[in-house]
């Protein structure tokens, strides 16, 4: 079970992705890493001189997919657990979300990561799959 959304800060291409996973059934003990995978769409920005990077941030799990918006999203960590600089379209892109799965199977088991701009160039854009897409290009968590 996981839920997918974008969302717009006031522009066009400031977005943030919220992504929800169900790692209830992890054990966190016997876990050595865990990479949350994407399949880039979009990946732009302005100026293209400088390096876009994107960060995966744990988020607070209280927000569903139909109903967050930019004026209701939850807090998330404001360090990012791990960085992808200058995704390519139509690229996979990895992110390791290893403590995050850890912290949450032992948890709640329920995991939120936002992927968002760390501001290194101005109108950063990332788009990925969603869950909806019927190949296998959906974001998921790959687990070992």
């Amino acid at each position: 079970m996981w839920a997918y959304g974008t969302h717009n800060k006031g522009g066009h291409f400031d977005r943030y992705m919220w992504l929800k996973f169900d790692v209830s059934g992890v054990d966190p003990g016997a876990l050595t890493s865990a990479t949350l995978k994407l399949h880039a769409i979009i990946s732009s920005g302005t100026p293209r001189s400088c390096d876009r990077v994107f960060g995966a941030h744990l988020g607070e799990d209280t927000w569903d997919e139909l109903g967050i918006k930019w004026q209701n999203q939850p807090g998330f960590a404001p360090a990012a657990e791990d960085t992808v600089t200058n995704p390519r379209n139509f690229s996979e892109i990895e992110f390791d979300v290893t403590d995050m799965v850890k912290a949450e199977a032992g948890g709640d088991g329920i995991l939120t990561v936002v992927i968002k701009s760390e501001d290194s160039c101005l109108t950063d854009n990332l788009s990925a799959y969603s869950r909806e897409n019927a190949d296998a290009l959906q974001p998921y968590i790959d687990l070992e």
